[in-house]
């Protein structure tokens, strides 16, 4: 997979040996996009499956979607009533 410029994003992040990261930064939301590859499309038809590394030795609560995320202005408040059920 290939990190992906879109319409909504406001930063770049990088790194040392890393491709750069296009992103959204919203207040309590980072948010990626990626060019899904043929050789991925392949796979993924038959395993379908992804998997998600992260580095360190912790991990934020994540969400791989499909659809866009940008629907409206209130499109995280579902997630945020989870996210803070779930910390309860």
């Amino acid at each position: 997979m290939i990190p992906k410029t879109f319409p909504e994003q406001n930063t770049t992040f990088q790194a040392e040996g890393c491709l750069d990261l296009p992103a959204f930064v919203g207040e309590n939301w980072i948010v990626t996009a990626w060019e899904v590859t043929d050789e991925d499309l392949e796979i993924m038809r038959k395993t379908k499956t992804i998997y998600m590394r992260v580095w360190g030795k912790g991990i934020q609560p994540c969400l791989l979607q499909t659809d866009l995320p940008f629907r409206d202005e209130n499109s995280f408040e579902e997630l945020d009533g989870i996210i803070e059920e779930n910390e309860s």
